[in-house]
């Protein structure tokens, strides 16, 4: 009986001073991986800080003071830049990968519905760009068919324009309406009426032109949506 007490007296001091060591040790590294450097000199100096660091560690949350309607709109515009830059021949794709890798190393640690937030916005962003470079499309079929241009929004457009509304996108919407309706009133101003003083091969020429670079947008829209969220499109 007396070698039972002496063994669990002596495991019972074994475990004590393997829960002390391991206070101390992960408390500190907790400390400096999740809290300030302040707190880890605290933590170094006073062991029972560290031993409670420790315990605090197991129910740690990384985003409780974060200001999620901030951080959403902020990152959703991020998302949208590097959507945009992609498209851009005349920017730099080894910064600009480096930029999305970054980005979304960060995001991917977020809480499940604030990257639900983020792809989805994103997402219908996208198909937004999609629909309207097909409104503009079917402007130039109209305008070879009936001699008049004009660019109008489908129902899909509009659609996808309202629910961008819940994704802090209205500045960017409005930007990028104002400037198709400029680059429309430019056309419409400057194409005949009469669509026989065209040359009506141009016009093809022009459409096929825009079929190749919507081809190549697709292309890299797939290629940064994938880098940034680990989805397909």
């Amino acid at each position: 009986m007396n070698k039972i007490k002496d063994f669990l007296g002596g495991a019972l001091a074994v475990l004590f001073y393997v829960l002390i060591i391991y206070g101390e040790i992960f408390g500190i590294y907790h400390s400096a991986k999740k809290h300030t450097a302040s707190d880890v000199v605290v933590s170094i100096a006073i062991p029972p800080w560290a031993w409670w660091r420790s315990i605090e560690a197991w129910w740690h949350d990384d985003y409780a003071k974060v200001d999620w309607d901030k951080r959403l709109a902020n990152d959703m515009q991020t998302s949208i830049y590097f959507i945009n830059q992609g498209t851009n021949s005349e920017g730099n794709k080894y910064e600009l990968n480096e930029d999305i890798e970054k980005f979304s190393d960060k995001i991917k640690k977020y809480p499940k519905d604030k990257l639900v937030f983020l792809t989805s916005g994103t997402r219908y962003f996208i198909e937004y760009s999609n629909s309207t470079s097909n409104d503009f499309m079917n402007s130039f079929k109209k305008y070879s068919e009936t001699g008049e241009f004009s660019w109008m929004q489908s129902d899909k457009t509009q659609q996808l324009e309202k629910k961008l509304a819940d994704y802090n996108l209205n500045e960017d919407i409005q930007f990028a309406k104002k400037a198709l309706e400029e680059t429309s009133k430019q056309l419409k101003d400057n194409l005949p009426d009469n669509t026989s003083l065209v040359d009506l091969n141009k016009i093809e020429s022009m459409k096929t032109t825009m079929i190749l670079t919507m081809e190549s947008q697709q292309k890299e829209y797939r290629r940064i949506f994938k880098s940034l969220f680990n989805e397909e499109l």
